[in-house]
């Protein structure tokens, strides 16, 4: 029935939805098919079919079976997740975990309010290190998550739901430890960026702005910590059926819409602006969705980019003659299994300079981590910024309307005291039972609006300091990556005088 596409004219995108998560049958006949996908992109997929769709995509039945096959849990008549939070809360070794765990929670906005999302929340995450010890736990993660607990709407589904994702998405290396594909992602952006928006990637080498900060925290969280949730899951709709592509492009088409702003605003601003303005200016996902399928980004063109990134990286280990990092280790080896006095020196010489390089890697893996966790920090105080503003300008506009219906109730008595704080602070005379309630209501507003003002300004000394230490961390990654290609290129040099040398005999 299905194979008669025609039939797929006469259904809406819930009922395509449902057809969708029926069986594997129906799956791959309406994976195949345009129109769900013509759909989804368009943002018609209704909440109520959303849930099933994501379970469905995620394969959670699988990834339970899966994870009975990782722990070797063979009792199939009791729940395994119950197991996994059992043995999670008798481990010791977890105790940092869950430590980390819960200093996020009060900063993951989905469940920042509420005791029983922030409790399901923090069991998925412990259950994740569990399963995936090499991953722990990652800032980034508690933002995703939160977004599958508060679609998919149970805990141990939501757990088996991230694991899901995490293999589909392929994320499981932008999580372990030293978040070795960041970098790779980063760079993959940073191609369509430079290609596609010109412009801006130009204005941000000018005021010294590094891209990766914003691109770097939009992957890490997949946009969860940036998109307002009705705009975000429309996102993540199209992600089930495009996968990493449609993260890139929805990337570009964010910072193509900022572009107009961006343009005018210098570095302080920009990095003022993303703290308080982000979420607020993508409430029309239609537009954003539109953007976004604009680019045209292809797996393949994604995969050369993919292969020039590792020849990138791997330059770091050849010369000037682009000769190969292998080529160089067989020298090396050559060069030490070779006998002779006159080989001690050399051979001392390439030590060093090998155990420069290995010191260099591991600087850099520690500094990387830093950086990471410092722009995760700068986020953080970012959101809590953007809460406090909102907080202030509620107070404020609750004062200006009982300011207003004071000065109407007053009529001619306001105009013996024109500056009302002052009739609020000083003044005695003249007030009624009813005036003096007005006013205690309006001073209580008021003195609210200077506490957040003045928590607003430590908070912005808070953000100015973070961000000093995120461009200090960013400045010693990019010298220990010139350091690093500066000592491989002495290295090779060194290798090819040794190898043109008369005097040092080299094996072929």
């Amino acid at each position: 029935m299905l194979t008669q596409k025609c039939i797929l004219v006469f259904l809406n995108t819930s009922e395509i939805a449902k057809l969708y998560t029926l069986n594997k049958e129906h799956h791959t006949k309406l994976s195949e098919n345009h129109e769900i996908k013509k759909s989804i992109w368009r943002g018609d997929l209704p909440e109520a079919s959303r849930k099933h769709f994501w379970k469905q995509c995620c394969k959670i039945n699988k990834v339970k079976t899966e994870v009975r096959g990782i722990l070797n849990y063979t009792d199939n008549a009791s729940n395994i997740y119950s197991y996994i939070q059992n043995q999670a809360e008798e481990d010791p070794k977890f105790y940092t975990v869950k430590n980390d765990i819960s200093k996020d929670l009060p900063r993951t906005y989905l469940v920042a309010n509420s005791q029983i999302d922030k409790s399901q929340l923090s069991k998925i995450l412990i259950a994740l290190a569990y399963v995936k010890p090499h991953i722990g736990y990652c800032q980034g993660l508690n933002f995703i998550a939160a977004i599958i607990l508060k679609v998919v709407q149970n805990e141990e589904d939501a757990f088996y739901a991230l694991l899901g994702i995490i293999k589909s998405w392929n994320l499981e290396n932008m999580f372990v430890s030293g978040v070795p594909d960041l970098t790779l992602r980063e760079y993959q952006v940073s191609y369509y960026f430079k290609t596609m928006i010109p412009d801006l990637y130009a204005h941000f080498r000018r005021i010294n702005f590094s891209n990766g900060f914003f691109i770097s925290r939009c992957i890490l969280t997949i946009f969860s910590a940036d998109l307002p949730f009705d705009t975000l899951v429309k996102i993540w709709d199209c992600i089930f059926i495009g996968n990493w592509k449609v993260i890139v492009r929805t990337e570009c088409a964010i910072l193509r819409e900022l572009k107009p702003i961006f343009l005018d605003l210098n570095l302080e601003e920009i990095s003022i602006y993303l703290r308080n303005n982000v979420r607020e200016n993508h409430y029309d996902y239609k537009s954003l969705l539109a953007s976004a399928k604009s680019f045209k980004i292809s797996l393949k063109e994604l995969k050369y980019i993919e292969d020039d990134f590792y020849k990138v990286q791997s330059s770091l280990k050849i010369d000037s003659d682009n000769q190969t990092y292998s080529e160089n280790e067989d020298l090396v080896k050559d060069i030490n299994e070779s006998e002779g006095g006159e080989l001690d020196q050399v051979k001392q010489d390439i030590a060093r300079f090998q155990e420069k390089i290995k010191k260099i890697d591991e600087d850099y893996e520690t500094v990387q981590q830093h950086y990471l966790s410092v722009s995760m920090e700068m986020q953080y105080v970012e959101k809590d910024i953007a809460s406090l503003s909102e907080k202030k300008i509620a107070y404020l506009r609750i004062y200006k309307d009982m300011e207003n219906k004071y000065k109407q109730s007053q009529n001619g008595i306001s105009k013996y005291v024109p500056d009302i704080m002052s009739k609020i602070f000083f003044s005695k005379n003249e007030i009624s039972e009813a005036d003096e309630i007005k006013l205690a209501d309006m001073k209580k507003y008021y003195e609210k609006m200077k506490i957040i003002e003045k928590e607003l300004e430590e908070l912005k000394i808070l953000q100015r300091e973070k961000f000093s230490i995120y461009q200090d961390a960013y400045s010693r990654l990019e010298d220990i990556k010139e350091k690093k290609l500066r000592y491989s290129e002495q290295l090779c040099n060194y290798l090819l005088k040794c190898k043109q040398s008369s005097e040092i005999s080299v094996n072929p």
